[in-house]
Formats: structure tokens, C-alpha cells, sequence
């Protein structure tokens, strides 16, 4: 078998309605050389036995059973059996076009960037609305791929910290040890994302949407919070989690653009998508005990003045005050040490 130049990572957890197409996705790519590793995490439904199937069809499917573990886990077994030297992660509910592992791969090559991204297509529940997101702001003299240094772009812009609709160096991930990290059941992939963004000399950026991305499936995070299977302190978790981020920046990265970049890309992950808007709302109905409990949860004092929707609607008031555009990291490391002490 040919060696591969790309590794795919799917985990798998009861998708069987969507798996295929997925997978179908995967085997039309105009570059050949690839390699995907799928890990069935347990599911009961009939996925592994579509993984399977396809494993069957192609020996270039790797397919892994194992019980279940969470996605964080499933990610960082597909990590550890990657054999190419570039990686990119699927979804199992959502699927690529047919060149973008070919765009993706010709992007990183020309620029020898440590990370490469495109847009995204996103393809709502009700599947009549279809929207685009660019890790960027569109602008009339955009070219379709261009790239970007720590000294010549502002993180402010940069604002895309999924794990989707990228390419990533092996080498980069191996040398810094770079992992999923699995007690994260919110906003692991941000986590991911960002410490690949501290330890990336170069980002390729292609405004051609490669990715499509289910909204709304069963199985995603904002459904398991309206159905109770996530907890009040998983979301604490992760925005503790998300400000230890700040001590991973490179002791390189010292003039102020280089700075911005890491500080704009986090500050925009948290202070005002409408992803954390909706977790808020959710947030109402539940015990604020588990709050409570979380002695490192840098919001305690507003979350005791009142009802705890209004307190996290504070607090994402503050976060952005806070995190305002120019924001050096210095300042806004001081202010989370302060909250931490509340």
C-alpha cells in the first residue's frame, strides 16, 4: 500500500443514519494517497458495523472498536495511529468535498505551514438553510489562499478555533505533544485548536469552502445540555480549562501582534458566540450547586448576587468589556489571576 500523506481521525458514536456519507466522502477524494482511521467508541447502534463494511471495501480504512471512552479519547487513539505527516479530523455526521484533502494538502506544501484552514458549510437541521463560515472576514481584496505569519496578521481575526476544515503537521503535534484532553466534555476541539495556533510558526488560510457541518444532530453538545446529559460544572470545566490556555504561549511570541494572535483568537471564542448564548439559556434550569462546588470557577461572586442566568449574562458582559479589540495578554492575564482569586 502506498504510504499516506494524509491521516483522516473519525470517531464514531451512534451515526449510522449519517455515517455513510460521510465515509462516501472520504473515498471520491481526488488525492489518493490517504489513510482513515475510524474509532467506533462504543456505539449501539448499527455504526461499527458500517465501519466495517468499509474496512472491507478499502484497505486504506482502519477501523478500531473500542467501549466507549468519550470523543476526546477516540481523537487521541486515531492521533497515536497516524502514519502520514499531515493530519486532519472528520466528523461522523459530517462530510468533505471531493478535492479538499487536495487543497488542503497543496496549501500546506506551498507555504510549509504548520496548520492549514478553509471555510466551512453549514447545513442546518431542517436542511433548507445552508450557511458559510470563513475563518476570517471576507473582504474584496481577499485572494483565495494566502499566508499568514505571526508578524503580519492580527489574532483578532483569526477566529475559527474548531478542529474542523483543517490540516495539521504531524510534527508539530508529535514535538509539542499535543492532545485532546479527555475530562473536557465542552469545547475540547477549542482547546486543540488553540494550542496548535501558540505552537504554529505559519497558518495557510483558503477561503473555498472544503467542509460540511451538520448543525443540530442528536449526538452535539447543545443537545445533550437540553436533554440533561451534561452537567452545569462540564461547562465549568472547559472555561477553566480554556484560560489555563494562556499559559501555554510561547515565550517567542513577545511583540504584540504575535501576542494578539493567540489573545484575539481566544477572546472571540468566548465572548460572544451564540454557541455560549445558548448554553447560557440552558444553564437556567439547572443547580446551581454544581457551580458552587467548583472552587477554581473564576465567577463565583456574581454567580451569589442573583439568579444564574442573569450572573452568566454578567459575565459574558464582562468578558467582553474585558477582552475589548487590543487587548495586550499581559493585561488580560492579570485580570484572570484576579477573578481566580475570588
Amino acid at each position: 500500500m502506498t504510504q499516506p500523506l494524509v491521516s483522516i481521525v473519525i470517531p464514531v458514536f451512534n451515526v449510522e443514519h449519517h455515517l455513510r456519507q460521510c465515509l462516501d466522502s472520504v473515498l471520491r477524494q481526488t488525492l489518493k494517497e490517504w489513510e482513515c482511521i475510524c474509532v467506533d467508541d462504543g456505539s449501539p447502534d448499527g455504526s461499527g458495523a458500517i465501519l466495517d463494511e468499509y474496512g472491507g471495501r478499502d484497505a486504506r480504512f482502519k477501523i478500531i472498536h473500542q467501549r466507549n471512552q468519550g470523543v476526546s479519547a477516540a481523537r487521541n487513539l486515531g492521533i497515536e495511529l497516524a502514519s502520514a505527516p499531515y493530519l486532519t479530523f472528520i466528523d461522523s455526521d459530517d462530510w468533505i468535498e471531493d478535492d479538499a484533502l487536495e487543497n488542503l494538502l497543496s496549501a500546506m506544501e506551498k507555504s510549509s505551514a504548520d496548520m492549514v484552514m478553509c471555510s466551512i458549510c453549514i447545513h442546518q437541521k431542517n436542511h433548507q438553510e445552508v450557511s458559510m463560515e470563513t475563518p476570517y472576514p471576507p473582504s474584496g481584496n481577499m485572494r483565495d489562499e494566502y499566508v499568514v505569519t505571526n508578524e503580519s496578521f492580527s489574532g483578532a481575526n483569526l477566529v475559527d478555533v474548531s478542529i474542523w476544515a483543517k490540516l495539521f503537521s504531524m510534527e508539530t503535534i508529535r514535538t509539542h505533544q499535543i492532545r485532546f484532553t479527555p475530562e473536557l466534555k465542552v469545547s475540547e476541539d477549542m482547546e486543540f485548536a488553540t494550542r496548535m495556533l501558540c505552537r504554529s510558526r505559519c497558518v495557510s488560510i483558503i477561503r473555498k469552502p472544503l467542509y460540511h457541518y451538520r448543525a443540530g444532530h442528536e449526538s452535539s453538545i447543545m443537545n445533550n445540555i437540553v436533554r440533561g446529559r451534561m452537567k452545569t460544572s462540564d461547562f465549568i470545566n472547559s472555561i477553566n480549562a480554556i484560560y489555563r490556555l494562556y499559559q501555554c504561549v510561547p515565550s517567542g511570541l513577545e511583540r504584540g501582534e504575535c501576542r494578539e494572535r493567540i489573545t484575539g483568537t481566544l477572546r472571540r471564542a468566548l465572548s460572544g458566540k451564540n454557541f455560549y448564548r445558548q448554553i447560557i439559556r440552558q444553564l437556567e434550569h439547572k443547580d446551581q450547586a454544581a457551580i458552587e462546588a467548583s472552587t477554581s470557577f473564576p465567577y463565583m461572586n456574581y454567580l451569589r448576587r442573583g439568579k444564574k442566568l442573569a450572573s452568566l449574562q454578567m459575565i459574558l458582559r464582562h468578558l467582553r468589556m474585558q477582552f475589548g479589540f487590543g487587548t495586550r495578554l499581559q493585561a488580560l492575564s492579570t485580570a484572570i489571576r484576579n477573578f481566580f482569586k475570588s
